[in-house]
């Protein structure tokens, strides 16, 4: 189905961006030239972007998971497409913590990420019920 390679291609995206910015955050962390960067973002903001990139990339894996299960169980498709949106727009918590640091963003990006994930899973979880072989 279509919708699970939209998911595993949104989670291997997603999975490259937030895998980067680990890698940017190390830097800032470990140069000389990331102290002032560090210094303007304070310990709760670095703290806070260390919490949106292990969930960015948790999400990013979840959202291959989602991708995996929609192909291999063939759901109808408007199971399969709802759960496909959901699943993406779960990475709008981690998305909504990078921009909440360096943004200001309102929290309810975050929120609104959290509650995507869960009932993507809970959606497919239901929907996959008493389908193994």
């Amino acid at each position: 189905m279509r919708n699970g390679k939209v998911s595993i291609l949104g989670g291997i995206i997603g999975l490259v961006l937030f895998m980067l910015s680990g890698y940017i955050f190390v830097y800032i962390h470990d140069f000389p030239t990331g102290e002032s960067f560090r210094n303007w973002l304070g310990d709760e903001g670095y703290e806070l972007l260390k919490i949106a990139h292990a969930h960015g990339n948790l999400f990013s894996i979840l959202n291959i998971l989602i991708g995996i299960l929609l192909n291999r169980f063939q759901l109808d498709e408007k199971s399969s497409r709802w759960i496909t949106v959901l699943g993406l727009l779960g990475l709008l918590m981690p998305a909504g913590i990078m921009a909440r640091v360096f943004l200001g963003a309102p929290a309810v990006f975050i929120l609104l990420g959290e509650i995507g994930i869960i009932t993507a899973f809970v959606w497919l979880g239901l929907a996959i019920r008493g389908r193994f072989d």
